[in-house]
């Protein structure tokens, strides 16, 4: 079986933080720009954020969080949509990052890549029920 390749490879502050403010300030630019050319080396297929940055990034640090449920699932898994040149892929445990659509909206470069969702069974049912509408539903639910 082959196996996928993992590289970490990450920019951060001195305090650790991987977005924020300071990513705005002049004096990084270079430092970033490095840091793109090198990720474009490695062509790879895949980014992936946890939850508090992929909602920062993608929907605003601002934005409620999706609204925590009684019920929890423990439906199987599901793929959705089209193969896609790039995917964008979020850890969110709890089911909590409110998108707007099934694109990566916020970054640019990434306009034609595909959204994983990586949830634990601590979703929702009511969160993956927004998910499925949010995306092509036409492949749901594939069993994997």
């Amino acid at each position: 079986m082959n196996r996928p390749e993992v590289i970490c490879h990450m920019v951060s502050t001195i305090d650790g933080k991987i977005v924020g403010q300071s990513f705005a300030e002049e004096g990084l630019r270079p430092y970033l720009e490095f840091y793109v050319q090198t990720k474009q080396k490695f062509e790879t297929q895949a980014t992936v954020y946890g939850a508090s940055t992929a909602k920062e990034i993608f929907v605003g640090k601002d934005m409620e969080a999706f609204a925590r449920p009684s019920q929890i699932t423990d439906d199987p898994d599901y793929i959705c949509g089209q193969h896609a040149p790039y995917f964008v892929v979020a850890i969110d445990p709890l089911g909590e990052i409110p998108w707007k659509s099934g694109k990566p909206d916020g970054r640019p470069g990434l306009e034609d890549a595909r959204i994983i969702v990586i949830t634990s069974s601590q979703a929702s049912k009511e969160y993956l029920r927004k998910l499925c509408k949010m995306l092509d539903s036409s492949q749901w639910p594939l069993e994997t």
